[in-house]
């Protein structure tokens, strides 16, 4: 059964309107500027807004999705802010979450 998908858009007369279709698919050209902004922002990024995972323009998973790769050098210089301070906060955040799970499960 095929999923039905909209989102919302401008006519040709720049009207707001809702275009039928995955956005990817979509041949408005405001909806393809959203895709190419979609995919620039892509990346994971440190509490101080910087981006320190980006796209690897040479690897993709077998699914043809986009791999990260670090960008080298750290790209933020506020005091405390590395890689290691950011996989510590991260790996805690991890551990929550699983916990969270467990915590449901053993009541």
């Amino acid at each position: 059964m095929p999923i039905n998908t909209s989102h919302q858009g401008n006519d040709p007369m720049g009207a707001p309107t809702t275009h039928h279709g995955m956005l990817e698919n979509c041949p408005a050209p405001e909806c393809q500027d959203r895709v190419i902004e979609q995919r620039e922002a892509w990346g994971v990024y440190c509490p101080h807004g910087q981006r320190i995972v980006e796209r690897d323009p040479n690897l993709t998973d077998p699914a043809g999705d986009s791999v990260g790769r670090l960008v080298d050098p750290w790209p933020c210089t506020v005091d405390g802010c590395t890689l290691e301070a950011f996989e510590q906060h991260e790996q805690a955040r991890e551990n929550e979450y699983w916990d969270s799970l467990m915590s449901e499960v053993h009541l």
